[in-house]
């Protein structure tokens, strides 16, 4: 009799400590990126019609022009300085010839940008990675589309290096 509790307190212990793994494995932690450090997506990221590829890195940076506020992802190679550069610049017009992808920032909330219009500047951004689990079963509807948006990733880059709060851009992962 003292074999078996022994075995079976060995096997509790075993699920115990090996379930928070399982559970939280799809959890990951905030991974912050500072100004001008590089960012490497190991993912395709996507929003709206824009791709992103993984296997190559950029530097991030806040754009507005005419069109309106973007995180520009640049060729790494590219030399842009701590200070808001103007894009009518020599400067600004080498680092805009730079510029891998274009990527509109959603402002929530009462969120006004104060950076000038026609300036791009390196910013610090915060990797946050969301999981929408959709827990709803569907009666009869076995339609893949709607199965495949219930266990959507998305990737969250939260601009943190502009004084304008709420600063997101959204990406979808696509495996």
């Amino acid at each position: 009799m003292r074999t078996i509790r022994l075995a079976a307190l060995i096997v509790a212990v075993f699920l115990v400590v090996s379930l928070p793994g399982s559970v939280f494995a799809h959890d990951k932690r905030p991974k912050d990126y500072k100004k001008g450090q590089l960012y490497c997506p190991s993912q395709v990221l996507v929003v709206g019609t824009i791709v992103v590829q993984p296997g190559r890195c950029y530097v991030l940076a806040f754009f507005r022009d005419g069109r309106g506020t973007f995180l520009a992802f640049l060729n790494p190679k590219v030399k842009v300085p701590s200070r808001r550069v103007h894009l009518d610049s020599d400067e600004g017009r080498k680092i805009r010839a730079q510029i891998v992808y274009l990527v509109p920032v959603q402002a929530t909330g009462l969120a006004v940008v104060t950076m000038p219009l026609n300036t791009i500047q390196l910013v610090q951004v915060q990797e946050r990675h969301e999981h929408d689990d959709d827990d709803d079963e569907d009666d009869d509807d076995d339609d893949d589309d709607d199965h495949r948006k219930a266990r959507e990733e998305r990737v969250v880059l939260v601009i943190t290096g502009v004084p304008a709060p709420n600063l997101t851009v959204t990406f979808v992962i696509r495996f």
